[in-house]
């Protein structure tokens, strides 16, 4: 998808969404559900022709427990619907990022990626919210990869 299919489609999903001033600028636009709760950046890669959805989970304080669980998510991607959790290096906050193809991306299907990618960014925020924080032996030891003895590494 181009830069000016992708400015179409987003300009579309705005009037969809009920917010007629939706547009990307310099590729990418920002879009603020159930007041200020989620805040999903959308961006077009247009070299790639694809959309990255991304959300931060600001109100999540980051231990090693709750990253050890964001990061079990990542396996498969299907606890998270096929998006995965990152560490954003400048703000040190935990991001959900997903990346949609668009070829044959209409706002349909956008808005439908859009409703399950946000279900999943406030699922997790209370998923993580709730997980407790554990003492830090315990928790550090779910990071550190498990040994497999050499039957289980030729099976």
């Amino acid at each position: 998808m181009d830069r000016s299919q992708a400015t179409l489609l987003i300009a579309e999903l705005g009037q969809r969404l009920g917010v007629s001033d939706m547009a990307l600028s310099n590729g990418s636009c920002l879009l603020s559900l159930d007041s200020g709760a989620v805040v999903v950046s959308i961006r077009h890669d247009e070299p790639s022709g694809t959309f990255e959805l991304m959300a931060g989970h600001d109100d999540v304080e980051l231990s090693p427990a709750r990253l050890a669980k964001a990061l079990a998510a990542n396996f498969c991607w299907r606890p998270v619907d096929g998006a995965l959790f990152s560490l954003d290096p400048i703000s040190r906050r935990l991001v959900l990022r997903r990346t949609c193809s668009g070829d044959g991306l209409d706002v349909a299907a956008l808005m439908t990626l859009l409703d399950r990618f946000v279900k999943h960014a406030m699922a997790w925020t209370k998923i993580l919210a709730e997980t407790a924080d554990e003492e830090g032996e315990e928790a550090a030891a779910q990071l550190e990869p498990r040994r497999l003895s050499m039957a289980q590494e030729r099976a």
